[in-house]
């Protein structure tokens, strides 16, 4: 038995060491469709993308009119999300909540909220 106790030890360390290399996929990564509720010209629907690259959120909001950058994207362990971008020349503030596949929030453009809620595509 004593013969094989190196083996066993090199055997253990391989097996733990691969257990510490999965890293459980972020959760707010990914495409969120929403839906704008009580828009001009009735409801709209967009997407989020997400991605996260080095611990640093980065993603766009596309609609029919385009994709549109979402300038300093900060999004907290809880699923608080922020951001900022540029929508046909206007400044937007963009914040939501994510839990699970779940996100509602709103656009804030020219003192007018624009509400919406959607899902994450798998």
């Amino acid at each position: 038995m004593i013969k094989y106790s190196p083996l066993l030890l090199v055997a253990m360390i391989l097996i733990s060491g691969c257990a510490t290399l999965y890293e459980k996929p972020d959760p707010f990564v990914g495409q969120w469709e929403i839906e704008f509720s009580r828009s001009p010209g009735g409801n709209k629907n967009a997407t989020f993308k997400i991605n996260k690259k080095e611990g640093v959120y980065s993603g766009t909001l596309t609609n029919p009119t385009g994709e549109y950058a979402l300038n300093d994207l900060l999004i907290d362990p809880n699923g608080a999300l922020r951001a900022a971008l540029n929508y046909q020349g206007y400044s937007v503030e963009v914040s939501a909540s994510m839990d699970g596949t779940l996100i509602t929030g709103k656009n804030e453009v020219q003192g007018r909220t624009f509400e919406f809620t959607g899902g994450k595509v798998e």
